[in-house]
C-alpha cells in the first residue's frame, strides 16, 4: 500500500498541490480536487479537433480553482456533500499570445461550460454554516480593516514627506532684470545646493527657508488599532505578524497568546488530514486493496520547552 501511495504521490505532485490547496483554502475559503476521469493524465476539457488526451496508469487528481464553479447543484433539502449532484464549470480559460507551432498548436483560449459529476470532485470549505454551499475567506471579516491599515501607513508616509519638504522664499529689491539674472544663476547650480554651499549676495537679496506648516508626522495609533482589529478578526496574535508591535513580550505571555491560535491551526490541520485521507482512500480503492488504515501526523505547533521536560522527568524519577 505504501509503495502504491508513494507512486501516486509522485505522479500527482501532491506536495506541490497540497501547498497550493492550503493557500487557496485560506484566501478563497474553499478548494477542490478533481479525480480525472477515464485515466486522463492531464486536465483537458472540450478537446479541439485533433487534440489527444494522454492516458496514465496511475490515477491523477488536480486541484481546481473553485471560482470557476458557477453553481454547485444539490438536492433542495440537503446542500451538504452527500446532497451534491454535480458542479457547473462556467468560465473562459487564460488567453495566450503564442499558440505553438505544427502539431503542438493550440487555441488562444477556450470557453468551458461543463457539468462535472459530484463523485469526481472533493470539495473542501471553511468559515461557513452547514446550510451554505460555498466557503468564506479567512480574510473576509477583516478586509475593511486591511484597507484602513494600508491607508494609515500611506497617510503617515505622506505626512512625513510633507514634514520633510521645504522651499526657499527669496526677496529681491531691484528690477525685473535683476530677478531674471538671479533665477538664471540659481538654475545653473541645480535645485538643491550641496552641503557646505556658500551664498554670496547683497542686502538687496533676502533668502528664507520655509517649512511646511500643518499636519504632524511621527508615530500614529491608527496602525496599532487597525492591526489589532485584523489580528482579532483572524484569531491570530499580533506577535505572529512580525511587525514592530510583535516585540516586548515575555516567554509566559507569548505562550498564553499562542494557546488559542494553536487550537485554530489544529482545526485547519484536520481539514488537511481529511484531504490526504480522501486521496489515500481513492488510491487504495483504485489499487483494489480495500480498506487500508492511513495515519496522518503533523509537527508540533507549539514547541515544548525541552529543559522543562527534563526537569519534570528528573522530578518524576526522584
Amino acid at each position: 500500500a505504501l509503495v502504491i501511495w508513494r507512486a501516486f504521490e509522485e505522479a500527482n505532485r501532491l506536495q506541490e498541490q497540497m501547498s497550493q490547496a492550503a493557500v487557496e483554502l485560506s484566501i478563497n475559503g474553499e478548494t477542490a480536487f478533481w479525480k480525472l476521469p477515464e485515466n486522463n493524465a492531464r486536465l483537458t476539457q472540450k478537446p479541439y479537433p485533433g487534440q489527444t488526451i494522454p492516458k496514465s496508469l496511475i490515477p491523477r487528481v488536480r486541484i481546481v480553482d473553485t471560482t470557476v464553479f458557477w453553481d454547485i447543484v444539490t438536492i433542495p433539502e440537503d446542500v451538504s456533500e452527500d446532497g451534491i449532484l454535480y458542479y457547473v464549470w462556467l468560465a473562459p480559460t487564460q488567453w495566450q499570445v503564442f499558440t505553438g507551432m505544427g502539431k503542438d498548436q493550440v487555441p488562444t483560449s477556450k470557453f468551458i461550460f461543463q457539468s462535472i459529476p459530484a463523485d469526481q470532485i472533493k470539495h473542501y470549505k471553511v468559515n461557513c454554516f452547514s446550510n451554505e454551499k460555498r466557503g468564506r475567506s479567512d480574510l473576509f471579516s477583516v478586509l475593511g480593516f486591511l484597507k484602513r491599515l494600508t491607508d494609515s501607513v500611506n497617510y503617515q508616509i505622506v505626512a512625513l514627506q510633507k514634514q520633510s519638504a521645504y522651499c526657499i522664499d527669496t526677496t529681491i529689491r531691484g528690477s525685473q532684470n535683476d530677478i531674471d539674472n538671479y533665477i538664471s544663476d540659481q538654475q545653473s547650480g541645480g535645485t538643491i545646493a550641496p552641503a557646505g554651499s556658500e551664498f554670496v549676495h547683497t542686502d538687496a537679496i533676502e533668502r528664507k527657508y520655509i517649512g511646511v506648516e500643518g499636519g504632524r508626522g511621527g508615530m500614529s495609533e491608527a496602525f496599532s488599532w487597525t492591526l489589532s482589529m485584523v489580528a482579532s478578526g483572524l484569531g491570530i496574535p499580533i506577535s505572529y505578524f512580525g511587525t514592530h508591535l510583535s516585540g516586548g513580550q515575555t516567554r509566559g505571555s507569548a505562550i498564553v497568546a499562542t494557546e488559542p491560535v494553536a487550537k485554530r491551526f489544529e482545526m485547519r490541520q484536520t481539514i488537511y488530514e481529511r484531504m490526504i485521507k480522501d486521496l489515500w482512500n481513492y488510491c487504495m480503492e483504485w489499487a483494489g486493496l480495500g480498506s487500508v488504515d492511513c495515519e496522518v501526523t503533523f509537527p508540533e505547533i507549539i514547541t515544548a520547552d525541552k529543559s522543562q521536560k527534563l526537569k519534570d522527568i528528573a522530578l518524576a524519577e526522584a
